[in-house]
Parts: C-alpha cells; structure tokens; sequence
C-alpha cells in the first residue's frame, strides 16, 4: 500500500507525518510512505503573458530566481528530514519534490497512490490564523483517491487515535457504499472497527443498515450499526466523537450531500474545526 503525505513546513505538516509514520510502523502489511514537497513558486521568465497570472498572486507565484532556489532548497530539507524520520522508525520511505499549483499537482501525484494521508491545514493557517483550509478543499475535489484529512488537534500516535474505531456514515447511495469500503480499508492497517450510522431523516422509505451489514460481512470486517437522527453533519460528528471513534468515513457522492457539507463553501471552516478525521472515499 502506498500512502502519500503532502509536506510542508508547519507543526499540521508534522503532525500528519508522525501519524502516517506510526501507522505504516504498526500496520499488519507492507506501508510505504511517499513524501511529496510542491513548491509553488517559480522565477520570472520575462515573458508576460507566462508571468502575469503569478504576478497577480495565482499559483505558483512568480518570484526573482535567487527565490525560487531558497523554496526549492527548503523543500529538499524537508523531504530529507521526512525520510530520516521514516528511516529511523523502520518505515519504507521515499520522496517527490514538485513545482506548480499545490492543489492541481497534488491531484496528480494522488492518483498513483492508494492514499492521501494530509493535515487540513498548513502553512498558511500557520501565519495567518483562520485563513486555512481552502487548500485541502480544493486538492479533495480533484482527488481520484481516497483521503485522510486530519484535525489540527488529532493527538499524537501515542495517545492511539490511530486504533480508534472509524465510524462510517452510511446512507445506502454508492458514495456511502465506497465510504464503507474505505474504512474496511483502513481498519485493517490500524486494528480498529467499524461503526456504521445512518441519520434516520435521510431515507425514510428504506433501511440502509441492512445493506450495510451486508457489505460489512462481505468485506469481512466486524461493524456495529446504529440509526441516529437530527442534522447529518451535526448528528454524525457527535455519533462518532461518543462512540468514541476516530475518524468519520464519508463519501464523496451522496444522496445526502454530505461532501458538500463538510467541504462546501459555507462551511469549509467545518473541515478544520471537526475533532475526528474525515477519510474522504473516491
């Protein structure tokens, strides 16, 4: 299994890179992590048309060439500090440094993988506290591969939150189904099991948790099922956080919406401030 970790250089960046290092550690199957460094700036070419949208501040920023070495320099620090640290703990490791829009080469470096494992926020919520976010935002809508966004305040991989429970939320649409799978996924590398909820409101005619306890038996993983109610963003958050589990499985399609919720405009403050991890499925 290959697992890419996005790297930058803020404490949310470390964080991710010490959870992903204790899980590929401990996981019953071969793990190798795969460091990735974007660095979004590049020098100017003197060319006006290939500058001027970096020069009106999109990705990557357009920079004097003396200032593009020191990111690219940074960066090729931090991928090598990555790698000792995996090295150190016995993990297979290796590293991609990369130059562009971080959110669009993120999405194409994601596709050889079979997980995004990244902290929600970066450098930018570092230096200007209540502006980050929008990038995981805008790397989920392109991925093609299942993601584990990870909270600010998540607890060190000593404190277990990796062998917590994943609760799932389920609503029998194909983005649930994949959300369920996903977690199977993940259980198996870090030894929790699954808790699955469905918010009642969401399909009153039917009962998904009977398909769901079929796809738990299929996929061969131990499952609970629990009907809840109330608003389903709301309502799941605070299902997973009492049962104790932590990380909350979503899909990305969903008759309910619910990636639209977590990761929608209006509330993509939502996505930080949660106190589980969200495993977007794709």
């Amino acid at each position: 299994m290959n697992i890419l970790v996005p790297i930058d250089e803020s404490r949310f960046s470390r964080s991710a890179i010490k959870h992903a290092i204790a899980l590929a550690s401990r996981a019953p199957r071969p793990v190798t992590l795969v460091g990735l460094h974007i660095v979004n700036v590049t020098r100017t070419r003197g060319r006006l048309l290939k500058d001027i949208a970096g020069l009106l501040g999109a990705e990557p920023m357009v920079v004097p060439e003396r200032v593009e070495q020191h990111f690219v320099q940074r960066g090729a620090a931090l991928l090598e500090a990555f790698a000792a640290q995996a090295a150190a703990a016995g993990v297979t490791a290796r590293t991609e440094l990369d130059r562009g829009a971080v959110a669009e080469r993120l999405g194409q470096h994601a596709a050889a993988h079979d997980l995004v494992m990244m902290a929600v926020h970066g450098e930018t919520e570092e230096e200007f506290p209540g502006q980050g976010g929008g990038t995981a935002e805008r790397v989920v809508r392109r991925l093609v591969t299942d993601a584990l966004l990870l909270p600010d305040e998540w607890g060190l991989p000593g404190e277990g939150r990796l062998a917590d429970d994943i609760a799932v939320g389920f609503d029998g649409s194909e983005g649930s189904m994949l959300a369920l799978r996903a977690a199977a996924r993940l259980a198996v590398l870090t030894g929790g099991s699954i808790h699955v909820f469905h918010v009642a409101s969401e399909s009153p005619d039917a009962d998904p948790l009977d398909e769901a306890r079929r796809r738990l038996t299929d996929l061969g993983v131990h499952g609970r099922c629990t009907r809840i109610t109330g608003v389903p963003h709301e309502a799941l958050v605070v299902a997973a956080v009492a049962a104790g589990c932590g990380t909350l499985a979503i899909g990305y399609r969903g008759r309910s919406h619910l990636k639209d919720l977590f990761l929608g405009r209006t509330t993509e403050h939502l996505l930080g401030r949660v106190p589980v991890a969200l495993l977007v499925a794709r």
